[in-house]
């Protein structure tokens, strides 16, 4: 384990496959605890981070499958995590968010996912650049 409070910079690179999200789960949940954040907090991170994969193995890639890339990074007392990929533009911020306060029934669907993943997280950004979609996702945390 690490010292909580030295920074930690670490990416992965996988196929955007059903296959290996656990081994993107496991990527950063191993990283969440050497870096020492309480479990509450990893556990509120690895539910954001789930939605993002899952999303990005689903939609990003609607023909032939390409790569996600998880960066990981902590600097003092925060958790940076990008998601990329070069699958289609897709800015999940854009998506109108789900009326909660509708019947199930009279709902649309979708958007309930970056709606769990913005209240979730204390900052999430898009961007689209050089054909590739990166989605920032922040979370401030204590320390153990």
């Amino acid at each position: 384990m690490q010292d909580a409070n030295s920074n930690i910079k670490k990416s992965i690179v996988l196929k955007a496959v059903k296959e290996n999200f656990q081994a993107c789960m496991e990527f950063v949940e191993s990283l969440l605890k050497d870096a020492g954040v309480e479990y509450e907090t990893i556990m509120t991170i690895l539910t954001a981070c789930e939605e993002v994969i899952i999303n990005i193995i689903d939609y990003a890639y609607p023909a032939e499958r390409g790569n996600l890339k998880i960066e990981f990074e902590k600097k003092e007392n925060t958790i940076i995590l990008f998601f990329t990929d070069s699958g289609i533009m897709f800015n999940p911020l854009m998506k109108k968010e789900a009326d909660i306060s509708l019947p199930l029934e009279e709902r649309e669907a979708g958007g309930l996912g970056i709606l769990m993943v913005t209240k979730l997280m204390d900052e999430v950004k898009y961007e689209y650049k050089e054909n590739r979609n990166t989605l920032r996702i922040v979370k401030k945390i204590n320390d153990k």
